[in-house]
């Protein structure tokens, strides 16, 4: 029920243990169900990174999310 934009940002990596690749099964089972029910989200995804994002990657964070509120 969501009524404003939506940017949901996906980290992702290669994966090397089988708990790992269970982790983005169901990631990206969760993304698909996210564009289902919200056609209109914008979903980005971020190679070669894992969750600290802000850490890892602050720079583009800051661009995607100053770029998806100024199109807002």
């Amino acid at each position: 029920h969501v009524q404003c934009p939506i940017l949901a940002i996906s980290c992702e990596r290669e994966t090397h243990r089988d708990e790992e690749a269970a982790w983005m099964r169901h990631r990206e089972d969760g993304l698909r169900l996210l564009a289902e029910l919200a056609p209109t989200a914008q979903i980005v995804r971020m190679t070669d990174t894992i969750h600290d994002v802000p850490v890892q990657r602050p720079r583009e964070l800051a661009e995607l999310i100053a770029g998806f509120v100024a199109a807002g």
